[in-house]
């Protein structure tokens, strides 16, 4: 084997995702319309059983209020097959708001602000998957012409 020379290595650049124990676990699957969180996350901020959904233009910030099921707008907070996970599903409000993505994204830096909102910048993600092939973008086909 011959020996490598430093100037062969290229060096990956991209950031490395870090995560501590005590963070939250939240990500978005934009091609799925859902929010998954793991369950310690989910009873950190309170175990709610749903969730009321706000948009921030100005920051590019989707914002989680927890609420109960009492609440019109509240989405509903389900569980996955396995139940280690809590599954919301949001498509209607991507699609309010415009927010397409190929691939699932996670939140490093998601918080529960002041007013107990948790915040979940979109100038903060990373993605942690592979692009689609066929993104979910735009309005669904209409059913109308079959």
């Amino acid at each position: 084997m011959r020996k490598d020379k430093p100037w062969d290595w290229l060096e990956f650049r991209q950031p490395g995702f870090r995560r501590d124990g005590d963070e939250f676990f939240i990500r978005l699957a934009p091609t799925h319309g859902e929010i998954y969180m793991n369950l310690r996350t989910w009873e950190k901020i309170g175990s709610p059983e749903g969730f009321v959904l706000f948009w921030n233009p100005k920051t590019e910030t989707i914002g989680l209020l927890p609420a109960s099921r009492e609440v019109e707008n509240a989405v509903i907070v389900r569980d996955m097959a396995d139940k280690s996970y809590k599954v919301i599903r949001i498509r209607p409000f991507l699609h309010e708001h415009k927010i397409y993505f190929d691939r699932t994204l996670q939140f490093p830096k998601a918080h529960v602000n002041e007013d107990g909102l948790i915040c979940l910048g979109m100038r903060d993600r990373v993605a942690v998957s592979r692009p689609v092939r066929k993104p979910f973008m735009g309005v669904p086909p209409t059913r109308a012409g079959r």
